[in-house]
């Protein structure tokens, strides 16, 4: 880590919607959040993150806790206080019909500035978001990069059993003024194509 970088603000959540501060101290090259006994968090999120992290480790009364592979992390996104939304597009429909590996995509044509756009879902009174994306998301792949578009994203999200017959509420959020004449769509389709077989018996 950069030995200039300064936490600027530091907050834990339980639930994404009420957020508290952590204190936090730079001792050498590492930055130390204290949360408090009574303190407990599902979600933390730090301002101004740097674009390098060696290792995150998490101690509880003086011991190291060990990683769990349902840890997840991302340094990658910005802060929701750094980002001003220009205008959000809504649409709605139930699936009555539910094919195999199928999923929705909702695309948004137009070129309207790196990361302009973001879309997500809402099922049965339920966020979800996009596990994949075209253009792909932003990553820090060793060796490897991907590149920066300025538009024409679409977004897939994986259709289940559990979702037919349910309200699905798709949201676009435009971060540009650019994305204010953009027109957004929802697809449904299915990759690979779930060919059927039926058995035709004739007396």
């Amino acid at each position: 880590m950069v030995d200039t970088f300064k936490v600027s603000n530091a907050e834990f959540s339980d639930d994404l919607v009420q957020w508290k501060s952590v204190s936090a101290k730079r001792q050498g090259k590492d930055i130390i959040l204290y949360l408090g006994k009574s303190q407990s968090l599902q979600y933390l999120r730090i301002d101004k993150t740097p674009v390098s992290i060696a290792e995150i480790e998490i101690y509880s009364e003086g011991n190291i806790v060990p990683a769990s592979d349902t840890w997840k992390i991302s340094n990658l996104f910005p802060s929701n206080q750094q980002i001003n939304v220009q205008g959000c597009w809504y649409n709605s429909l139930k699936l009555e019909e539910i094919a195999k590996d199928s999923y929705l995509c909702v695309a948004i044509p137009g070129n309207y500035g790196n990361e302009g756009a973001w879309a997500s879902l809402k099922i049965d009174g339920e966020y979800v978001g996009s596990p994949d994306r075209s253009p792909s998301f932003a990553s820090n792949h060793w060796e490897h990069v991907v590149k920066r578009v300025e538009g024409n994203y679409t977004y897939y999200f994986p259709i289940t059993e559990k979702m037919e017959g349910k309200t699905i509420e798709a949201f676009v959020l435009g971060l540009t003024g650019q994305t204010k004449d953009i027109q957004t769509e929802v697809w449904k389709t299915s990759y690979p194509v779930p060919f059927m077989k039926k058995r035709l018996i004739i007396n």
